[in-house]
């Protein structure tokens, strides 16, 4: 039994912890919560998050020597990735953070194809380079549920998760924690002023998920 654990982070905008005032976002929550959790030292080695990653540009990015590094060091790997690859696209290529372009159901679910397979091979990358840690995706939420027209594009985010669960089965060592139902419940309560990042409390929601998930 290793005397501490080893935490790497990657991913985009939600690893980063954009839209939190507080600087915190979910992986300095789950790194606390796993100390109390484990009552041992837990230590996060690298959060590598970067605002606006897709999962092509993520795959591309593990081939790096620090992220080869940091990766093969850690005995969990959080990540997140894929909110860009659909609501980029689903924005007609226009940022999230600047408002740009329309937001298109059609887009969003035309974009599913090749983001699944985007994702697959994140799944196959992180793992080759780390054969034993424990793989922690954060599922997808729906941050336009309050926009009427919208609203339905939920279906597509469920898709979505349920192909990260058929990939985490697969893997064996992996887990996919949901964030769906909290913030279509209250958009809100967690999202921050920019309609799309969770906020303080949103994260600190995902955090604790993310750590009764592990133990």
């Amino acid at each position: 039994m290793k005397e501490e654990v080893l935490i790497t982070a990657v991913g985009d905008s939600l690893t980063v912890g954009t839209g939190d005032a507080t600087g915190n976002g979910y992986v300095k929550g789950v790194t606390a919560g796993l100390v109390k959790a484990l009552d041992k030292p837990v230590r996060t080695i690298n959060n590598l998050g970067i605002n606006g990653l897709r999962a092509d540009q993520l795959v591309q990015r593990l081939d790096e020597r620090g992220y080869r590094n940091s990766l093969g060091k850690a005995d969990i790997i959080l990540f997140t990735i894929g909110g860009n690859d659909l609501f980029q696209i689903a924005q007609n290529g226009g940022s999230m953070t600047e408002g740009g372009g329309d937001l298109s159901l059609e887009l969003l679910k035309a974009s599913m194809p090749e983001a699944k397979q985007r994702l697959k091979a994140v799944f196959a990358k992180i793992r080759e380079m780390n054969a034993s840690a424990r793989l922690v995706y954060v599922g997808l939420y729906n941050p336009f549920y309050d926009v009427p027209e919208m609203r339905p594009g939920s279906q597509y985010i469920s898709e979505w998760n349920s192909y990260a669960h058929n990939l985490a089965e697969a893997d064996g060592n992996a887990t996919v924690v949901p964030t769906y139902d909290l913030f279509e419940d209250k958009i809100a309560k967690y999202l921050s002023s920019d309609h799309f990042h969770p906020n303080a409390q949103g994260y600190a929601r995902i955090a604790e998920r993310i750590v009764q998930a592990l133990y």
